[in-house]
C-alpha cells in the first residue's frame, strides 16, 4: 500500500460534539458518523465485486464484537472491533470491518482514530491479530500480519506508515521478489516476510515447485520501516497456515491422479473441447501434430428444445485433464456433449474415443471452479500465496483459453486478454461449478 493510501485509509474525519460526547462514554457506541467511507481505498476494494462499478456499495451501521487492552509506555490502549453492515438494521455484514483506536484516560477513553480493516489479501478472510510495541519513541499499532498499513500514535492521532515499503529493499532477483505476496510483518520480532517466486504468469509452471520466503530485519528511520538486514529461507511446513492449508487441498485433489509417462505434468480438473470442427477434435497417441490419431472427442452439438436448461448455445464434449505437456493436455473420460447431464447422444453422431491420449492446447476451454479461493483472481505463479490481479468481467464467466496446467492448478487467457494462474477449472455448462 502506498503511504498516500495509508493516510487516507483512517477515514478519520471532524466528528460533532455529540459523536464526541458518545466516544467518551463506557458503552462506547460504534458508529460510521463523520467516516468518508467513499473515499477509503480499502473499503472500495473491499466491497466491490469484480466487475462492478467502485462505490455501488455502502455501510450503513455497523456494531460492535469485540476489543482488546495493550499496556504500553505506561498507559492503556484499546481497540475495538466491529462489524459493518450495508442495512441500517444491521443484518447484511459486509467483509470488511473497523478498528477503533482509544487511549483510555480517567476522564474516559479518547478516540485516536478509526480505521478500515480490509480482509486478508490470501484467502480474503477477515483476520484480526493486533500488535502494540514502542519502538524508540514511538508507539506502533499493527492490526493483522499482511495489513498495509502500520499505525504510529501520537496525542494527535494516529499517522499511517507503509508496512511492506521495505520489500524493494530486500537483496534477490528483482523477478522472484515481485511476484510474490506480502506475508507479515511481526512488530515485536521487527521482521517482515514475503513469498519469494517468479513470475510464470505468462509462461507454463509447476505448482510443485517448492517457493522460497525473503525475511527482513527491519529498523524504523525516519516514520518509515528500512531493511537492516536480509535473508533468503526454504519454506517449511508451518511457516503460514493458508500455504499448508492449500498444499492439503491440493493433495487432496491428486490422490487418485493416474500413473504418467516421464516428463508429463500432473493435472487435476475437467475441461470442453473449443474446436467447432464438425469431425471433432483429434485424440492423438503422443503430444505431437504427427502422432497417431486415436479417436476424437466430439463436437459441440445444439441440443432438443426439450432441454431448454443448455440454452441455445451449442453444448461441448468435456473431458478429465490429467497431464500436460510441450503445450498439449493429456485428457481422460471424455463424455458426449450432453451426457454429463443424462441427455441421450443420438447413434448416429461421432462417437468419443474411450481411452487417454493428447489434444492440442489451443482447442480447450474451462470455467473457473470454487475451490476456497476467490473468485476472479489470476495468479501470478500456481501458488496461493502468490500475487494477483482481477478479471474484468464476470468472476464465473468460462475462459477464453486453457494455456497449460499443473496439480489443481490451470494457466489461462480471460476474457480481456489478462493471462494467469486459477485454482480449480471445470466443465459444468449448466451451473456455477463448485
Amino acid at each position: 500500500m502506498r503511504l498516500s493510501a495509508c493516510l487516507v485509509s483512517f477515514a478519520l474525519a471532524a466528528l460533532t460534539a455529540q459523536t464526541q460526547a458518545a466516544e467518551q462514554s463506557a458503552e462506547r457506541p460504534c458508529t460510521i458518523a463523520g467516516m468518508n467511507l467513499g473515499a477509503d481505498p480499502d473499503f472500495v476494494k473491499a466491497v466491490t465485486p469484480p466487475g462492478e462499478t467502485a462505490g455501488a456499495n455502502m455501510a450503513r451501521a455497523c456494531k460492535s464484537v469485540s476489543q482488546s487492552d495493550h499496556q504500553v509506555d505506561g498507559a492503556t490502549l484499546r481497540l475495538i472491533l466491529s462489524d459493518f453492515f450495508s442495512d441500517a438494521e444491521s443484518q447484511i455484514k459486509m467483509n470488511v470491518q473497523m478498528v477503533e483506536i482509544l487511549r483510555v484516560e480517567p476522564s474516559g477513553p479518547r478516540s485516536l482514530g478509526r480505521i478500515v480493516l480490509p480482509p486478508d489479501p490470501l484467502d480474503n478472510a477477515m483476520r484480526f491479530e493486533p500488535q502494540v510495541v514502542k519502538q524508540g519513541n514511538t508507539i506502533l499499532v499493527r492490526l493483522s500480519p499482511r495489513h498495509g498499513a502500520i499505525y504510529a500514535l501520537s496525542d494527535r492521532g494516529l499517522a499511517g506508515l507503509s508496512a511492506f515499503g521495505w520489500r524493494e529493499q530486500i537483496k534477490v532477483d528483482p523477478d522472484l521478489r515481485n511476484a510474490g505476496e506480502n506475508l507479515s510483518i511481526d512488530l515485536v520480532r521487527m521482521e517482515g516476510r514475503i513469498a519469494i517466486m517468479r513470475d510464470t504468469s505468462d509462461k507454463p509452471a509447476s505448482a510443485f515447485e517448492q517457493t522460497d520466503i525473503g525475511v527482513a530485519k527491519l529498523k524504523l528511520a525516519d516514520r518509515r520501516f528500512e531493511v537492516a538486514s536480509s535473508e533468503v529461507v526454504k519454506r517449511r511446513a508451518g511457516d503460514d497456515t493458508i500455504v499448508d492449508d492449500a498444499k492439503t487441498f491440493e493433495d487432496e485433489l491428486r490422490v487418485d491422479a493416474p500413473k504418467l509417462p516421464a516428463g508429463v505434468e500432473p493435472c487435476s480438473m475437467t475441461a470442453w473441447s473449443n474446436d467447432k470442427d464438425p469431425a471433432g477434435l483429434n485424440v492423438r497417441a503422443e503430444p505431437s501434430a504427427k502422432a497417431k490419431v486415436l479417436g476424437i472427442v466430439p463436437p459441440p452439438r445444439v441440443m432438443p428444445k426439450k432441454y431448454d436448461a443448455f440454452g441455445p448455445e451449442p453444448v461441448k464434449a468435456e473431458f478429465k485433464i490429467i497431464g500436460f505437456r510441450d503445450g498439449w493436455f493429456l485428457i481422460a473420460d471424455i463424455k458426449a456433449p450432453g451426457v454429463p447431464y443424462d441427455a441421450p447422444y443420438p447413434a448416429n453422431l461421432p462417437k468419443p474415443y474411450k481411452g487417454r491420449g493428447w489434444v492440442a492446447g489451443n482447442k480447450i476451454g474451462a470455467a473457473p471452479a470454487f475451490t476456497g479461493l476467490p473468485f476472479g483472481r489470476l495468479y501470478k505463479a500456481p501458488h496461493v500465496e502468490a500475487r494477483h490481479e482481477m478479471r474484468t468481467g464476470g468472476s464465473d464467466n468460462p475462459f477464453a483459453r486453457v494455456l497449460s496446467c499443473s496439480g489443481a492448478w490451470g494457466q489461462v487467457e480471460a476474457e480481456d486478454g489478462k493471462r494467469g494462474w486459477v485454482r480449480g477449472l471445470c466443465a459444468n455448462q449448466v451451473t456455477t461449478c463448485s
